[in-house]
């Protein structure tokens, strides 16, 4: 017997387990994927290597600059959408 397999570790407990991930419920793949998005924006912006502090001011930043980006869209895009569409309308009206 290996060490590896004196410490619970076998191929047949990692098949065993990529089995269960794959035929995981409707539930779980709902409740675990903004939780795997969390991890991947964590690891895009390296926020896992950051203290505590640091990481809410980051993702203070992140959050101020998505509301701004969002407020600002709905604020000004339907205006400059609706003037750009009369100008090509003038332009191609004859």
């Amino acid at each position: 017997m290996s060490p590896r397999e004196s410490q619970g570790f076998s191929d047949q407990n990692r098949l065993d387990a990529q089995t269960l991930q794959k035929k995981g419920s409707v539930v779980s793949k709902v409740v675990g994927y903004p939780a795997k998005m969390y991890d991947r924006y964590q690891l895009v912006l390296g926020l896992n290597l950051y203290e505590p502090w640091e990481k809410i001011l980051l993702n203070t930043f992140v959050l101020g600059a998505a509301v701004l980006l969002v407020h600002s869209a709905y604020t000004y895009l339907p205006n400059y959408i609706s003037s750009t569409a009369e100008k090509i309308f003038l332009y191609f009206k004859d």
